[in-house]
């Protein structure tokens, strides 16, 4: 099975301009954890997720704390990780699994001629295993099953 199969699409994407409360808002809005950052282009240049903007999302709405760092005005560019980990569209699922495994990536940006096309995440893996699951438990009815 192929990631671009199974992956999310079309990513949701900020750019490098955008505000660290766009990004809040959209990671709640669609509900996944990191978002890619691209270029005019539509080309990787990064990756801005949960962790890089919680302390903004702390303070969104409350007076600024000593100690809390900056205000939620920071910007994606401020805030993203740069050096970041894609797969290509054509990639197995199960190479994409493992390098997940390896690097503890939640998600995966997935690339089409250099372009990010979507999110491949481990939820996106997940499900397809269960759709999979369904399909072979009504083609093997009746027949026992043993874990």
């Amino acid at each position: 099975m192929l990631v671009r199969e199974v992956m999310t699409s079309p990513a949701v994407t900020v750019d490098e301009g955008q505000s660290a409360t766009t990004v809040i808002r959209l990671l709640d809005r669609f509900g996944v954890t990191s978002l890619p950052v691209v270029d005019e282009e539509g080309r990787l240049v990064g990756v801005i997720g949960e962790a890089d903007v919680i302390a903004d999302a702390a303070v969104l709405g409350e007076p600024l704390r000593s100690g809390w760092g900056t205000p939620p005005r920071a910007c994606v560019g401020d805030r993203m990780v740069r050096r970041v980990v894609g797969v290509d569209a054509d990639t197995e699922v199960v190479d994409a699994v493992a390098l997940m495994s390896r690097t503890t990536l939640k998600s995966l940006p997935v690339l089409l001629k250099g372009r990010v096309v979507g999110m491949l995440s481990r939820s996106d893996v997940v499900r397809a295993a269960a759709v999979r699951d369904r399909y072979r438990e009504g083609a093997e009815a009746g027949a026992a099953r043993w874990c």
